[in-house]
């Protein structure tokens, strides 16, 4: 007898297919700078998404909100090349430029932006009427 492995099939669901369409693909990114990392999460009550950016300052990073247009800039000055020239170099510098179209579902007026620790995060709370709720069921 023969076994054959067989793969689950992974069904996503409707929800995950369009919210993921919403971040995987910028609407503009500049193409000759780098771009920070990104991670989206949403939760119950809104959008989570985390960009890697060490070493920035609060004065080089723009964050701003445009019909349902996220666009987050940022300027990364070069350090001083060192003297001797480098063997190997991986990290960017220069500027960036970074905009996600967001889910009707946003709440323009309540959106956060943290800088710490070498990670901006940004918090977008949903519209109420957007949140899940309970439908209680009257028996008649």
């Amino acid at each position: 007898m023969t076994l054959i492995k067989v793969a689950k099939p992974r069904l996503p669901s409707l929800v995950d297919d369009m919210f993921r369409s919403y971040f995987d693909e910028p609407v503009h990114s500049t193409k000759d700078t780098w771009r920070p990392a990104m991670d989206a999460f949403e939760t119950d009550t809104g959008y989570e998404i985390s960009f890697s950016m060490p070493g920035f300052k609060k004065e080089q990073i723009h964050v701003s909100l445009n019909n349902k247009t996220l666009t987050i800039k940022g300027v990364h000055d070069e350090e001083t090349v060192r003297k001797g020239g480098y063997l190997y170099r991986e990290i960017a510098f220069g500027t960036f430029e970074r905009s996600l179209y967001l889910p009707e579902n946003v709440d323009a007026e309540k959106v956060n932006a943290n800088y710490s620790e070498g990670i901006l995060n940004i918090s977008i709370s949903k519209m109420k009427e957007a949140l899940p709720r309970e439908i209680d069921v009257k028996v008649k």
